[in-house]
């Protein structure tokens, strides 16, 4: 018992925690300022292409985690964009989304 605890070294599990803690914060923020930034579609042809894109995204199997990492945003935030209940202030957004699904990044 001993040897296992002389193994463990506190700076690490506390670096590792600050470490952990520093990460869960960055993404609350990010979180809120995609939340800030963002309104509901009501547009109907807008709602159609988000549709359209659902449905390509099911066409060739990628996952919301994927198409998210390479856009720069959460897998949360890109389900509410593309449900509707959201939809970002920068159109750039909207681009590279359509970029990552078409498989023109």
């Amino acid at each position: 018992m001993l040897k296992i605890l002389a193994k463990i070294n506190p700076f690490r599990i506390w670096r590792e925690n600050n470490e952990l803690r520093a990460e869960v914060t960055r993404l609350k923020e990010q979180l809120q300022r995609e939340d800030d930034e963002a309104v509901a579609v009501t547009d109907p042809s807008e709602l159609r292409f988000l549709g359209n894109l659902q449905k390509e995204i099911q066409k060739r199997g990628l996952k919301h985690t994927f198409i998210a990492k390479k856009v720069g945003i959460s897998p949360p935030y890109l389900s509410l964009i593309l449900s509707g209940k959201r939809t970002p202030k920068k159109q750039s957004i909207i681009r590279r989304i359509e970029r990552v699904i078409t498989g023109n990044n």
